[in-house]
């Protein structure tokens, strides 16, 4: 009498009764399948063949044909591997180690991140708050819970996807702006209440501007709107009374030291220039010309500048005795493929950290990183930030040194432990 197992119809096709034999051999003798296989229906002839074609030495003796016989008689516990295995993989990509550098994240939500605007960065003087300013207003976060604060200030700019025309004070306690009828505000960070409003001359349109040390000194640098294809001026007041101190031609963003005292721009012809503000006829000292000018930012002590390529390089001068007649290049930074957005000096001068620009062919990967710290006397990597997966606008130190801050085009502002 058949069992159900053994139900094996004579017209199946040649495979199945292959399969029967390798499924019954551990278990039966060759006399009983053969007898089975003959009461199906098939010939002694095809059987004999089925039994020639298991056993042929393409499978038996061969390295893929003892395979087969392992897994065939093994193939319960192949399963069981298999399923830890692919358990395995799934907990590791889940839980790998990320090639990201240590860091916290502030998410910017729909209802701060504009799209297009770009975040320039600052701490609060007492290391507390981080505060972010766009072309429209400045957003405050707490640095402990990294919890959103009301935002105060104000910006103004015709296109308010671009860059904010602002500067922060090196002390961290005022924030500059462009006002809404061409004129400058002032802001006090620790209450957001505006200080200073100044004008500027009927005639000029406002380009660009910068703050001191300790917002005693403002730098403007405006067009004539009468004349566009003039020379842009770059002027130097005195925050208290308004009084005009210095005015020269220039562009770009000009930056002055910590004491007040020595001026960089650019001049018309892309040259960096120094001039000594307190010199009655100053006369400037002239270090390089640039094709593409960019950022230009002296360090804590005063001892360094930094001035920026458009290009992709940043230039490390070191000023000795504080005179602009004893400068020399310590320092050149190139970064091929990548341009440079931003740079920021550490509280101690000790350190220089640049925000990277990712191009269409050149994209942040396990190798190059969004954030790079350099060394300032001789511009030594000290470390890559790994995180950001798009463009870094801006960085910046807090007081202490501690701690860094970064903006980005991937709608994120991280916050780097620094030891």
């Amino acid at each position: 009498m058949q069992t159900q197992e053994d139900n094996l119809e004579p017209q199946s096709p040649r495979g199945r009764m292959t399969w029967y034999i390798l499924d019954h051999r551990q278990s039966k003798s060759r006399f009983e399948i053969d007898r089975y296989l003959l009461q199906a229906g098939y010939t002694a002839t095809e059987v004999d063949a089925a039994w020639q074609t298991l056993d042929a030495p393409v499978i038996r003796r061969t390295r893929g044909g003892r395979i087969f016989e392992w897994l065939e008689d093994h193939y319960r516990l192949v399963l069981k591997l298999g399923s830890v295995l692919l358990a395995a993989l799934i907990l590791y990509l889940v839980f790998r180690p990320s090639h990201d550098s240590p860091h916290r994240k502030i998410e910017l939500s729909k209802q701060v991140y504009t799209y297009g605007a770009e975040y320039s960065l600052s701490f609060s003087a007492d290391g507390t708050k981080i505060l972010a300013a766009t072309s429209q207003k400045i957003q405050a976060w707490d640095v402990g819970s990294l919890k959103s604060l009301p935002s105060y200030g104000r910006a103004y700019s015709q296109d308010k996807f671009s860059v904010p025309v602002m500067a922060w004070s090196g002390d961290r306690q005022y924030a500059a702006f462009k006002g809404e009828n061409n004129d400058v505000e002032i802001w006090r960070l620790s209450d957001g209440t505006m200080t200073s409003r100044l004008s500027v001359p009927q005639g000029q349109k406002l380009e660009n501007l910068n703050l001191s040390q300790d917002a005693s000194l403002l730098l403007l640098v405006t067009s004539d709107r009468a004349n566009p294809k003039a020379n842009f001026k770059v002027a130097v007041w005195r925050v208290l009374d308004g009084v005009e101190l210095l005015e020269v031609e220039g562009q770009g963003k000009p930056a002055v030291s910590p004491d007040g005292k020595i001026l960089a721009i650019y001049d018309p012809q892309n040259k960096l220039n120094l001039w000594q503000i307190e010199e009655i006829r100053p006369n400037p000292t002239k270090l390089e010309e640039y094709t593409y000018f960019g950022q230009l930012s002296f360090s804590p002590d005063g001892r360094y500048l930094a001035s920026l390529d458009g290009g992709g390089s940043v230039t490390i001068w070191q000023i000795n005795d504080l005179q602009i007649s004893n400068v020399k290049q310590v320092a050149r930074l190139s970064y091929l493929g990548y341009g440079v957005r931003q740079l920021a000096f550490s509280p101690d001068s000790q350190t220089i950290t640049v925000a990277l620009e990712s191009s269409g062919s050149k994209e942040f990967d396990d190798d190059n990183a969004a954030v790079e710290i350099h060394r300032v006397s001789d511009g030594g990597l000290v470390r890559k930030l790994f995180g950001h997966t798009k463009t870094a606008w801006f960085v910046a130190f807090s007081p202490d040194g501690r701690t860094l801050a970064s903006s980005s085009a991937d709608q994120t502002i991280r916050l780097w432990p620094l030891n």
